[in-house]
């Protein structure tokens, strides 16, 4: 019996500008991506049953289970034998924009990768992934990337941050589906120049953008009250990640205690915790 694990960190887009739509019906973005250290904690094991399994702890029944599709992809591309369970414990909150699923995937991907000695390269993994999520490619790669296209374009970014984010997740679902077809309104691209010299002179308030949060106030009502009830707490930066709902405050200035606990109070079923960007 074969065993290994790994951490699968959640990500904030800084910037999501949507640049225009393909034939297809999907849209072309141009995003700026970090981890944070929220993660999700993934194990592999691999047995003699020739079996696969997927367990989330705590217990869900994912919509759209892609690990499972990934695992039954790689042994039968791979003529991999074994049984293969997943155990994945949850830390990132379900449908929130941070990216979750797709973080547990690419890990499965490069545990696979490396329990049974494929050798695959970044492009092989990055062609595979996308197969099952747009965010995949981008969640294979360490650390900040500039991404683009609908995803497959990751061109990663030596630049590291070391900003403290406060990321609030209110729970709620919200159809990233239903967001993007109301979508009317489209964003010119920014020069990789210009994003990597804001990075280094550390003005990343620069950068922070994202088009899809002007659709999900006018869809999601709630969310709006969020959003300006976070921007009353705080003279920080206040943007969302993804298509929502998750909103992110980087923290330039601290935020006084008593005002977050404020808003705990307010919302007591929210996510709220402070992060580090990694």
């Amino acid at each position: 019996m074969k065993k290994t694990e790994s951490k699968a960190y959640a990500k904030i887009n800084l910037m999501l500008r949507v640049i225009g739509k393909r034939l297809s019906g999907y849209h072309n973005l141009q995003m700026v991506n970090f981890k944070i250290d929220l993660s999700d904690t993934v194990r592999l094991i691999a047995d003699d049953t020739g079996s696969v399994r997927v367990d989330f702890y705590p217990e869900f029944e994912p919509e759209n289970n892609i690990v499972e599709k990934i695992i039954l992809d790689f042994k039968e591309r791979f003529g991999i034998r074994e049984g293969i369970t997943a155990e994945i414990k949850k830390q990132i909150p379900l449908a929130s924009g941070m990216g979750g699923g797709s973080a547990d995937a690419a890990v499965v991907i490069h545990l696979l990768d490396e329990m049974f000695d494929l050798n695959l390269s970044m492009e092989d993994k990055r062609t595979l992934g996308l197969k099952y999520g747009a965010d995949i490619p981008y969640m294979l790669t360490e650390g900040g990337a500039i991404v683009e296209g609908i995803g497959e374009q990751v061109v990663p970014i030596s630049e590291q941050l070391t900003k403290e984010v406060l990321i609030v997740n209110p729970g709620f679902p919200v159809s990233t589906k239903d967001i993007f077809q109301s979508v009317t309104d489209y964003s010119l691209p920014l020069k990789h120049s210009y994003i990597y010299e804001v990075l280094k002179e550390g003005n990343i308030e620069a950068l922070i953008r994202n088009d899809l949060t002007k659709v999900v106030k006018k869809m999601y009502p709630d969310f709006a009250i969020v959003l300006n009830d976070l921007k009353k707490m705080t003279d920080n930066p206040v943007f969302m990640t993804g298509s929502g709902p998750t909103l992110v405050v980087l923290i330039n200035k601290e935020i006084p205690e008593p005002k977050v606990k404020e808003f705990k109070n307010t919302y007591p079923a929210f996510y709220v915790q402070k992060h580090r960007i990694i």
